[in-house]
């Protein structure tokens, strides 16, 4: 049987799964926030798939993203599926501006809950 690290190597894309998104950040923000922290540029073709509210923590969303090419940043040793990077984000709390890091947990073994798509409308969100 082949190992996961072997599997993920083979694949010519891998998606990922980045959980800890601020609620504030849209597609394009994050597009941009994970090129910057996995040292990626534009050539990787990276692209946000989804971008859905976390099911498991208000606040949060949870989003999945492919890229193009080899992550030096997501080596796959010892069969390593996830990752912890650190955005630094600017917020304002009683009328100071003050810097923050916002965790960001990124993986490819998608374990738990991941949710691609979010309903707009009440009567979507129903379970037959």
């Amino acid at each position: 049987m082949a190992s996961l690290s072997s599997i993920i190597a083979k694949a010519k894309i891998v998606t990922y799964r980045v959980q800890g998104v601020p609620v504030d950040y849209d597609e394009e923000l994050l597009r941009n926030v994970l090129q910057d922290l996995l040292g990626l540029d534009e050539t990787a073709q990276l692209h946000v798939h989804s971008l859905c509210q976390s099911p498991y923590r208000d606040g949060l969303k949870v989003a999945t993203f492919t890229f193009k090419g080899h992550c030096d940043r997501l080596k796959v040793a010892n069969d390593k599926t996830m990752w912890e990077f650190f955005d630094s984000q600017t917020i304002k709390e009683n009328g100071k501006f003050q810097r923050i890091k916002v965790p960001l947990v990124v993986d490819s073994h998608f374990l738990g809950f991941t949710p691609l798509n979010e309903c707009t409308e009440k009567d979507q969100d129903q379970i037959e």
